[in-house]
C-alpha cells in the first residue's frame, strides 16, 4: 500500500531531466555521476509495467524510469541505502497490506542538499521549469496544502497514526483504505484533486512513522521555493486573512475588493474601446459624452452611499459598490456590442 508518489519528485523527475540537460556550471562528484549515468543509459522500454494494481502517472513514470536509474544504482552513486526497512527488494511491492517503506533519512538529505541545488542554477531552471508546471506542480502544491493542514492538527494526527499503525500490525491495510481522506480539511472543496489529497494524508502519515517528515518537507519546500513563489504567496496572503484578528480580516477584504474594482475597471475600458471603434463620429461623440456622464452619476451615489457607512468598512463598501455599478455599465455597453 506504499504509494510513494512525493520520492519521484527528488528522484525521477529531478534526475530525468538531469539526463538531459548538459550542465555549463559547477556540479558535485555525485550529480555528476547521475547526468553520465542517465546520459549513458540504454532507451526506456515502451513496456515498463508497475508492480501491483495502483496506478497513477507518477507512479507510472517512477516505474518506468527505473530503467534508467534503480535502487541499486541510486544507492551506488549516493552511498546511501533508499530504505532502512521496506517491503521493497528489486521493485516497489505498492500492494503489501502490512508494510511500506520507511525511507533512510540520510538519504532524503543527500537528495536535498546535493541534487536540489544543482536544480536551482539558471541553466537548469530553464529546463525543468517546464516540466515543473506540467507533471509536478500539482503533486507538490497538494503535499505542501496537506502538510501545512495536517500539521496544524496534531492531536488529529496522532490519532490517524495509531489508526494505521493498529491496521499493519492485525489485519493489514484494507484495499480502499483512507477513502475518508479525499475531503480531507475541505480541500476537494477548494479544487484540490480528492485522489491526490487521499494519497498526501497518507504519505505524510508514513513519514512521520519513518521519521523521514521533516527531510522532505524542507526539500519540497525549496522546490516550491525555486520553482513556485507565487504559490507560496498566495498561501501566506490566505492565511493571514484567516486570522481571527478582526482588524486582519478587514484589511484582507479591503485588498480583495480592491483588487475586484480595479479589474472591473479594466474590463470596462476594454469593452468602451471595443464599442466606440465600432460606432460612426456622431456615435462615437454621444458615447463619450454618456460614459463621462455615467462616471459622474457613480461618483456622486458613492458619495451619497458613504454618508451613511463608518470607517473601517467605508473603504470596503466603497470599493464593491464600485465594482458593482462598473460590472452593471459593461453588461449595458455589451449589448450594444451584441454579445
Amino acid at each position: 500500500m506504499n504509494k510513494n508518489r512525493l520520492i519521484t519528485i527528488f528522484t525521477s523527475s529531478v534526475f530525468l531531466t538531469l539526463s538531459l540537460w548538459i550542465p555549463t556550471t559547477p556540479a558535485s562528484d555525485e550529480v555528476t555521476a547521475l547526468i553520465r549515468h542517465w546520459q549513458n543509459s540504454p532507451p526506456i522500454p515502451i513496456d515498463s509495467p508497475c508492480p501491483g494494481d495502483y496506478y497513477s502517472e507518477i507512479i507510472d513514470f517512477y516505474c518506468t524510469a527505473q530503467a534508467y536509474l534503480d535502487y541499486e544504482k541510486l544507492e551506488a552513486i549516493s552511498g546511501l541505502p533508499v530504505f532502512v526497512q521496506s517491503p521493497h527488494s528489486m521493485e516497489l511491492e505498492l500492494n503489501n497490506p502490512y508494510g511500506f517503506g520507511h525511507y533512510n533519512g540520510e538519504f532524503i538529505k543527500w537528495l536535498r542538499e546535493n541534487v536540489l541545488p544543482a536544480t536551482q542554477t539558471s541553466a537548469f531552471k530553464e529546463l525543468f521549469k517546464f516540466f515543473y508546471n506540467s507533471h509536478v506542480k500539482l503533486s507538490a502544491r497538494t503535499y505542501y496544502v496537506v502538510h501545512q493542514r495536517l500539521f496544524a492538527n496534531p492531536k488529529y494526527l496522532a490519532t490517524e497514526q495509531q489508526s494505521f499503525l493498529s491496521l499493519l500490525k492485525t489485519q493489514g491495510i484494507p484495499k480502499g483504505y483512507g477513502y475518508e481522506y479525499y475531503h480531507f480539511a475541505g480541500l476537494y472543496d477548494e479544487g484540490f484533486d480528492g485522489d491526490l489529497v487521499k494519497e498526501a494524508v497518507l504519505f505524510w502519515i508514513r513519514r512521520v512513522t519513518d521519521g523521514t517528515e521533516n527531510e522532505f518537507f524542507q526539500g519540497l519546500k525549496t522546490l516550491l521555493e525555486v520553482y513556485d513563489t507565487d504559490f507560496l504567496a498566495q498561501l501566506a496572503e490566505q492565511t493571514e486573512c484567516q486570522s481571527t484578528e478582526a482588524a486582519r480580516q478587514l484589511e484582507c477584504q479591503r485588498i480583495s475588493s480592491e483588487k475586484e474594482m480595479l479589474m472591473a475597471e479594466i474590463e470596462l475600458e476594454m469593452v468602451y474601446r471595443k464599442l466606440y471603434a465600432k460606432l460612426a463620429a456622431p456615435a462615437q461623440q454621444k458615447l463619450e459624452q454618456a460614459q463621462q456622464t455615467w462616471y459622474q452619476f457613480r461618483d456622486n451615489h458613492l458619495a451619497f452611499l458613504l454618508d451613511s457607512v463608518a470607517e473601517p468598512k467605508k473603504s470596503i463598501t466603497e470599493f464593491k459598490t464600485k465594482a458593482q455599478m462598473t460590472q452593471e455599465r459593461i453588461k449595458l455597453l455589451e449589448s450594444q456590442l451584441g454579445y
